[in-house]
């Protein structure tokens, strides 16, 4: 057990290698995070520049988490937001945060919005009613008390442990990865769960010896 570990936080926080970007992942799943970036406010147009660790982050929350577990991912990455057709003041993000616990949800879910998000919420409370639930329905935000404080999102260990029981059953040994990086694990887990065919041998060999 304490070698499993010890080989999980080694692979996870081995990345020597410069970042792989995107082009590993295939067009379902590239679509699918485009469409996630988009709907939170940043630039879809970036996804195929992000490297591949941040894709598989954002794909596994998109797939298997909540909408506020997606925010959170992306909150913590450096990404492009889209451009936001409103002067935003210091005190417009304090107002929204109040327009959300007025609306039942919780203050700190303001935290997890981009700029963009925060400003389309704005406009729409100045809006009416219909406008501002019309802009709220979508966004799935937690209620009041659901965010626990101090809670964090790690899905580089939900990866790469989806990878080490993946390789585990196609026969690899426990040392083979111990051996991978950050990016070399999120390839593989990109490629296990691409497409409608299973990744051959020499698919996942040219990978680990990459």
């Amino acid at each position: 057990m304490t070698r499993t570990i010890l080989g999980l936080t080694t692979a996870i926080g081995l990345a020597f290698a410069a970042p792989v970007m995107a082009q590993t992942a295939d067009d379902d799943i590239l679509d699918e995070v485009r469409l996630v970036l988009e709907n939170n406010g940043y630039m879809a147009s970036q996804a195929a520049d992000l490297p591949t660790s941040d894709v598989a982050e954002i794909y596994l929350a998109a797939t298997t988490r909540s909408a506020q577990d997606v925010r959170s991912v992306l909150s913590s990455m450096e990404l492009q937001e889209m451009e936001v057709d409103y002067d935003m003041t210091p005190d417009t993000e304090a107002e929204v945060s109040a327009i959300l616990v007025d609306e039942g949800y919780d203050a700190d879910a303001v935290d997890y919005l981009s700029q963009a998000k925060i400003a389309e919420i704005y406009l729409a409370a100045s809006g009416g009613d219909n406008d501002l639930d019309r802009v709220l329905a979508p966004l799935n935000l937690p209620m009041d008390g659901e965010i626990e404080a101090g809670s964090t999102i790690d899905l580089q260990t939900d990866v790469a442990e989806e990878v080490r029981v993946y390789l585990e059953t196609e026969g690899y040994a426990p040392d083979v990865f111990e051996s991978l990086n950050q990016e070399q694990i999120a390839q593989i887990y990109l490629m296990k769960v691409s497409g409608d065919e299973e990744p051959t041998r020499s698919d996942i060999d040219a990978i680990v010896n990459s």
